[in-house]
């Protein structure tokens, strides 16, 4: 989904699947912010009529074990 891409959201370890105007957003995102930023951006997408979002967002001390990312 490229508004995800424009929204700055990293895709590694998401899922988007689209049907009948039903976007699904499935994964792991990096924070609070990416979860976000990937739920606008499926809203804004074209013929997007509803998002249902299964997003879970990594807490931060599992991110700051990550190395920050």
């Amino acid at each position: 989904m490229a508004g995800l891409q424009r929204a700055g959201v990293d895709q590694a370890l998401l899922t988007v699947v689209v049907s009948k105007g039903v976007v699904q957003l499935w994964g792991t995102a990096y924070s609070e912010e990416q979860k976000r930023a990937a739920r606008v951006a499926a809203q804004n997408a074209r013929g997007a009529r509803k998002v249902v979002d299964n997003i879970a967002a990594l807490p931060p001390k599992l991110r700051a074990y990550m190395g920050g990312v």
